[in-house]
């Protein structure tokens, strides 16, 4: 008898949990390699990623970045992750809902196009500093929350800055929040409402003028933002669990099998069992 979906990706795909019960952890890479899965995963938390020395290779949601110093990455909770090869050095931050609550998080909420910025020099000097206080704050037996809370912001602000939607883009805090209600709603709804406008009638705003913040910000419409979220969970069900293809489509609340063998075909230019030979040949 085939497990429920949810339980065998569960089961499948672990979440990763904080060690404990802190609103950061803050963790070189050589201490944490050996707990954190080299396979793929989601995890209950976000994360902040870069490396110091050398390079490495993560993946997020199927796509491959390299780990190169100064490059910093923000990791959604709920996105999948893989770390394929460490860099030499680097740090991750792991952040929990309480320590995000009073965040600037314009780019914790991950609302570009890819899930990185390149430090400038000055601004990477300056983020190191206020990270080695974020450092000794979290080490202590009774961290300060208002003291994490505004190095963190300090350091995102020397982030932003690098960000290249800085000055290009007006109106940016009603976009930003028109943008994180939308991935919010797509993230509950995917499965059950594939109409772009659904969410159009849930913001409250004409479809032109949803598509006319995310285009610019996210370069995608709500259309093409619905299906590559299907196209995610799509290809996380193919490559890491044992689900039928008819059971995929059934999890991801399709009409039938054939619409979802269609709409993967689409997507990808390969059937979805060419695709699930196609993984585990190139993962062994």
């Amino acid at each position: 008898m085939n497990q429920p979906a949810a339980e065998y990706i569960h089961s499948v795909l672990p979440f990763h949990k904080l060690f404990g019960r802190k609103l950061i952890d803050v963790c070189r890479f050589d201490s944490i390699s050996q707990y954190y899965s080299y396979e793929p995963h989601r995890h209950a938390f976000d994360v902040v990623v870069w490396a110091t020395k050398g390079r490495g290779v993560q993946s997020i949601d199927h796509i491959d970045y390299d780990l190169l110093p100064g490059r910093l990455f923000f990791v959604r909770s709920g996105q999948l992750h893989q770390i394929k090869q460490y860099a030499e050095d680097g740090w991750m931050i792991l952040l929990n809902e309480e320590a995000l609550r009073n965040l600037n998080d314009t780019l914790l909420n991950n609302f570009y196009r890819q899930p990185y910025l390149d430090l400038k020099e000055l601004s990477c000097e300056t983020f190191m500093g206020l990270f080695s206080l974020l450092q000794l704050e979290a080490r202590q037996l009774n961290p300060n929350a208002m003291m994490i809370t505004n190095l963190l912001n300090g350091m995102l602000l020397c982030a932003e800055q690098c960000n290249p939607f800085i000055g290009t883009v007006g109106n940016l805090d009603r976009r930003f929040s028109v943008v994180k209600k939308l991935k919010s709603l797509i993230e509950r709804e995917y499965k059950k409402h594939k109409d772009p406008d659904y969410y159009y009638d849930a913001i409250g705003l004409p479809g032109r003028r949803v598509n006319n913040i995310t285009k610019p910000l996210l370069g995608k419409t709500v259309y093409e933002l619905l299906q590559d979220r299907l196209l995610l969970e799509s290809k996380s069900l193919l490559s890491e669990t044992t689900l039928t293809v008819k059971e995929i489509a059934v999890e991801l609340e399709f009409n039938s099998q054939g619409y979802f063998c269609r709409f993967f075909k689409k997507m990808t230019g390969i059937t979805a069992l060419d695709y699930r030979t196609s993984y585990h040949s190139t993962s062994v």
